[in-house]
């Protein structure tokens, strides 16, 4: 079983708690993603977040990656999972699989891949989930 610190940076989330209780993982908080690119402090906070995990030897889950641009900073800077509509839309886990593209995969376990690389990977992401879902609609209807 893994345990991972939700929400991180928000509520009643507390330093406190990484030395209290045995977290495999650290989710920050979606809006700390979401306002890193306008908000330098945001991003700062973004960054020590990733270093402290670091330090900690835990892991760092990203929540509400929804634009490359912040795909490719968290990436860069050692984010180790993302989670967010970029990605794929919430589905049960063989849906996403069958719909996640090799070239995907490939450049999230590649972050120095190109960025122009990004976009086409996206975009044929997109596709697919957008094939399957109406193959799912055409289905239950």
């Amino acid at each position: 079983m893994r345990i991972a610190l939700d929400d991180f940076g928000t509520g009643y989330s507390s330093l406190s708690y990484l030395t209290r209780f045995p977290f495999d993982a650290i989710k920050i908080d979606r809006s700390f993603i979401r306002a890193m690119s306008e908000d330098e402090s945001a991003w700062h906070i973004v960054q020590s977040v990733l270093r402290l995990s670091e330090g900690l030897g835990v892991r760092v889950v990203a929540e509400g990656v929804e634009t490359p641009g912040q795909l490719l900073r968290l990436l860069a800077r050692g984010c180790d999972e993302v989670q967010g509509y970029l990605i794929a839309r919430p589905a049960p886990l063989d849906a996403l699989l069958r719909a996640t593209p090799d070239g995907l995969l490939a450049l999230l376990r590649d972050p120095g891949a190109a960025a122009a690389d990004l976009g086409v990977v996206l975009e044929a992401a997109a596709e697919r989930m957008k094939r399957g879902e109406r193959e799912g609609e055409r289905r239950a209807g």
